[in-house]
Formats: C-alpha cells, sequence, structure tokens
C-alpha cells in the first residue's frame, strides 16, 4: 500500500508545494513529466523505508524488552533508501522474516483472535461438517462460512497466556519464491514453543447460532490430526491435543 496518492503528489507538486521533501518549482513555469516522475519516485522510497524501519524498531524493542531507538530508526530507513551502502543489501540474496509471540509483564500470549483464526480455517477445510446448505443443497461457500464465525463464535479471554516468561526456542526455515528482482530466499524465523505447553480458553458460540458442541469437537480434531496453528502449521508444526472439554 502506498503511503500517499499518486494524483495528490502531483497535484501538490505543480503547485510548488514541494510535497514529502520535494524540491520547490515555480508553477508558473511547470516541470517535465520525467521530473515528476523521479521526485514521485523517490518520495515513495523514503516513505516506504521510513515505514519499515519504524516497524522493525518496534518489533526488534519489543524481542528485547527496551525502549525504542529513534537512532535504530533512521540507520534502519537510510538502508532501505540506500542500500548499496550496505553490503548485505547489495546483493539481496537472503532476507529474514520474525515472527515472535506477543508478550507483556505476565508472559507471552496468543490473542484470542488467533485461536479463532484457526477455527475459521478448520470450519473452511471442513466445510461439509459445517451447519448450513445452500438453496441448491451444497455445502456453503468458505466466505459464507467464515462471516458466521465471526459473528457466532467468540474467544476468552482476550489474551491466551502459555505460563512462560520467554519462548523455548526459534524455528528456522528457508522459503523460496520467484520475483521481478530473480529468486529470492528469506530466512524465516519464529518463535516455538516445546511440546507440553498448555493453553486454557473459553468458546462461546450465540444462543441462536446454528454452531453446536459437535461442529466444535470436529474442528479442534482437525487441530490433532490435520492442520494446527501458528506459523509453519503446513509442516507439521502447531498441532495440538484437546485435554479437557467442559460444556458449561
Amino acid at each position: 500500500m502506498r503511503p500517499f496518492g499518486c494524483g495528490l503528489f502531483i497535484r501538490d507538486y505543480l503547485l510548488g508545494h514541494g510535497p514529502n521533501g520535494s524540491p520547490q518549482i515555480d508553477p508558473r513555469v511547470g516541470a517535465p513529466q520525467a521530473d515528476i516522475f523521479h521526485h514521485y519516485k523517490t518520495a515513495i522510497i523514503h516513505a516506504t523505508a521510513l515505514d519499515r524501519a519504524t516497524r522493525e524498531e518496534e518489533r526488534q524493542a519489543r524481542h528485547e524488552k527496551r525502549a525504542i531507538d529513534p537512532n535504530n530508526i533512521e540507520r534502519l530507513a537510510q538502508r532501505g533508501i540506500n542500500p548499496e551502502e550496505n553490503q548485505d543489501l547489495a546483493q539481496p540474496s537472503e532476507d529474514k522474516v520474525w515472527r515472535g509471540f506477543l508478550s507483556n509483564i505476565q508472559g507471552i500470549y496468543l490473542m484470542d483472535y488467533q485461536v479463532k483464526g484457526y477455527f475459521k480455517e478448520a470450519a473452511s477445510i471442513l466445510s461439509k461438517g459445517f451447519p448450513g446448505f445452500r438453496k441448491s443443497g451444497d455445502p456453503l461457500g468458505v466466505a459464507t462460512i467464515k462471516g458466521r464465525m465471526d459473528n457466532c463464535l467468540f474467544i476468552d479471554p482476550r489474551r491466551l497466556y502459555f505460563g512462560l516468561k520467554e519462548p523455548d526456542g526459534i524455528l528456522e526455515r528457508p522459503l523460496r519464491a520467484e520475483t521481478l528482482q530473480g529468486k529470492r530466499t528469506a530466512l524465516a524465523r519464529s518463535d516455538m514453543v516445546k511440546e507440553g505447553r498448555t493453553l486454557s480458553f473459553e468458546i462461546r458460540t450465540l444462543v441462536q447460532s446454528p454452531i453446536e458442541e459437535k461442529h466444535v469437537r470436529l474442528w479442534l480434531e482437525y487441530g490433532e490430526r490435520g492442520k494446527g496453528m501458528g506459523e509453519f502449521r503446513n509442516g507439521g508444526y502447531g498441532r495440538f491435543i484437546v485435554e479437557e472439554f467442559t460444556k458449561l
């Protein structure tokens, strides 16, 4: 997503306002199309680099449990603006992507929407087991199922704690893709917890909801025998076992 519109930039540039750090021109004289394109592209690069640098520093500061350092943001932004100044970025053959647990003073946790996302995915895959049918008699579509799950199924509490201050370790695996710049390899890193860690939460449904206990049990069983939740679940990670299921 671009941080500002092309049309708005061109208008302000031709009016001589010098938007987003671009030079001010004489609006009575105007500017060549090549200059407009150049300064718009430069402004996009600067804004995107600053946004990425800010998000990266926020993630790193949260992981290291320290305050955000504006100097780090400026340094990361300059690396994004001038990649040739950094040897690692001069030949972009490998990137790193790190996804970690959220954490606060009580420890690491999952958010309720992450668990709800698992149920939405399980219900979509096991669509024949979802209550309700189309007028034709066919199972409901994925979009309809996800919409009903959003409106009818809820997870409590808001934060689901593992009872740990820190993750048990880090899982790394390579990701490869074909891009316009050629082959790219990303080293994906994810926080992980060992087998045996537990989460406790409530699953609430509306009284008039078509979702019944048997449906919830079916979706939970999918997490044991099929695909779990979290990162790299296609590789068999994130599977779980339901130790206790009590209807309230």
